[in-house]
């Protein structure tokens, strides 16, 4: 189960919606949790000056600090399975247009 980690945790606009959220979990298939702070790029910038500033020690610490998870969304086994039979003939399909999309390539590259 999973891509080799046990929990994903989402932030930003994104991760406001319900849908995209379960989303991730279902074809991920791990737990995803999602983080109270929507704007997580300012938040990291200002962390990054608490520890310029000497306020923590480490980015470890300062990113132990006021994290809390709003929800967590557990992966579907039914709709995980969905998407990867989906996935299993995208990947199929992919394969069997290398070449015919290599040949488009050459020939864009062509002069006419």
């Amino acid at each position: 189960a999973g891509a080799g980690f046990d929990t994903v945790r989402l932030t930003g606009g994104g991760a406001r919606s319900a849908v995209w959220s379960q989303l991730f979990a279902d074809v991920l298939g791990v737990p995803v949790e999602v983080a109270d702070s929507f704007e997580s790029g300012a938040r990291g910038a200002a962390l990054a000056a608490g520890i310029g500033a000497g306020i923590y020690a480490d980015y470890a610490e300062a990113a132990a600090q006021g994290v809390s998870i709003l929800r967590v969304h557990q992966p579907d086994p039914t709709r995980r399975a969905i998407y990867l039979e989906r996935y299993g003939a995208y990947c199929e399909l992919e394969a069997a247009m290398r070449a015919p999309w290599r040949h488009l390539h050459r020939l864009e590259k062509k002069d006419l």
